[in-house]
């Protein structure tokens, strides 16, 4: 009995010990500085985790695809990722700060995403945008403005004595469809500029979306 009893119990082991190797099969991406390289960390690899390692600055020229029951871990705190949207069934922590350019989020999230941001969000777009059944997450601060005119009275189309001159200011939160969002941080929409321009809304909430704030909501002006 004894020895069917150690039997059992080594073959235990080497069960526990396959199953953990499954579960934690990593890759890491080191020195990615450039789209390519990191479009290329999040198609090439099939591990359980995948790391990213930022060396610059990123303005994301398409879509990142995530897969199911992988996870990406984009770290990178001194460097900015710019114009980010999330596809799929995957999940995804960002350890850096996201930027939005006039008419863009700084990040979106569509299909079945779940995001973690931990930095701060600016944008002269949209902040942050979720839809289908995505979630977002953000440990910070989210902020969008609009271009202010320059010193001739320049703005984003126009000027300031045209009637339809304008500058806009996107909304800071966006959720669509059931998409959630969560800001542990405050929310920070811009003003506006021109006769004919819009101000930028805290929060919008459209459908069946759900939305929390955890700090001060302000809309612009």
């Amino acid at each position: 009995y004894m020895k069917l009893k150690r039997i059992l119990m080594l073959l235990m082991a080497i069960v526990v010990t396959f199953n953990t190797s499954l579960t934690t099969m990593a890759a890491t991406w080191d020195n990615v500085d450039s789209w390519e390289k990191l479009e290329n960390a999040f198609m090439a690899d099939t591990d359980s985790e995948v790391i990213i390692n930022l060396t610059g600055d990123i303005e994301t020229l398409s879509y990142l695809q995530t897969n199911v029951r992988q996870k990406y871990i984009i770290n990178g705190k001194e460097y900015t990722l710019t114009n980010v949207t999330l596809i799929g069934d995957g999940s995804v922590e960002i350890n850096a700060s996201l930027n939005g350019t006039e008419w863009t989020s700084a990040i979106a999230a569509r299909e079945n995403v779940e995001a973690v941001i931990n930095g701060d969000i600016n944008s002269k777009g949209f902040g942050v945008e979720v839809h289908e059944n995505s979630s977002v997450i953000v440990n910070g601060n989210v902020t969008t403005s609009a271009i202010q005119p320059d010193e001739y009275g320049n703005l984003e189309s126009g000027t300031m004595n045209d009637p339809d001159g304008y500058s806009d200011s996107g909304p800071a939160v966006l959720a669509w469809e059931e998409g959630t969002i969560t800001i542990n941080g405050d929310v920070t929409a811009g003003d506006s500029y021109g006769t004919y321009s819009y101000a930028g809304s805290g929060i919008e909430a459209h459908e069946y979306s759900n939305v929390t704030v955890n700090g001060n909501v302000t809309g612009g002006n």
